[in-house]
């Protein structure tokens, strides 16, 4: 859905496609503070930083799509493949560090 919204604001409305940048934004950087107490600012800019690549990838499409372009499709599908590996990356290395405290308190 965020695609299409994206690829119609681009064709139809540049004020609505602000916005919606603006709120994607916002959202992100909401999502990304959930995480603050549990790892800290770092952590949070780093998730934050992932989750605005995502929405930079999903507009790259959607640009390329308007302007017909293929080649710039396909970069935008790699950019946001590779991202979406770092995000899942992250996450994987964090329940692995979960896991091994995890397993320290096993005994409590």
């Amino acid at each position: 859905m965020d695609s299409q919204c994206c690829l119609d604001n681009t064709t139809n409305n540049r004020k609505a496609l602000d916005f919606a940048e603006k709120a994607v934004m916002a959202n992100a950087k909401q999502i990304a503070k959930v995480f603050t107490p549990f790892y800290g600012e770092a952590a949070t800019e780093q998730l934050y930083t992932l989750l605005v690549k995502h929405y930079d990838a999903i507009k790259a499409y959607s640009e390329a799509t308007v302007a017909g372009s293929k080649s710039r499709q396909d970069a935008a599908l790699a950019d946001y493949a590779s991202n979406t590996d770092e995000i899942a990356a992250r996450d994987i290395g964090r329940e692995q560090r979960i896991g091994a405290h995890r397993d320290e308190f096993s005994d409590i």
